[in-house]
């Protein structure tokens, strides 16, 4: 179902831009070539938003959740969680935004 928005979106882009070709199918080779590769810088783009990262790390680590915020770490952008553990603990997990995946060390 995204694909089909990012595809509509995109098409609507491209009509706006004064290329009606990419809609109706004259677009040549290079245009097809341009929109996919579009395409895939857009889902390249897509992240887990903040609430999306509470909930999995609530999930993985448990207990309760004393805040959240994002930052960029370099190239990055970073959730970071704040919890506190059942055994009692504040423990820092950062939640890397583009791939979801828990950046802790055990």
């Amino acid at each position: 179902m995204r694909y089909r928005h990012i595809m509509l979106a995109l098409g609507l882009s491209a009509l706006f831009a004064g290329t009606p070709g990419l809609l109706w199918g004259g677009a040549d080779a290079e245009q097809v070539s341009e929109l996919r590769t579009s395409d895939l810088r857009l889902v390249e783009q897509q992240e887990i938003g903040l609430e999306q990262a509470v909930v999995q790390v609530r999930r993985d680590i448990g207990g309760q959740v004393l805040d959240a915020h994002s930052r960029e770490d370099g190239d990055r952008r970073v959730h970071v969680i704040k919890m506190l553990t059942p055994q009692g603990y504040i423990r820092l997990v950062p939640v890397d935004a583009t791939t979801g995946e828990l950046l802790i060390r055990d």
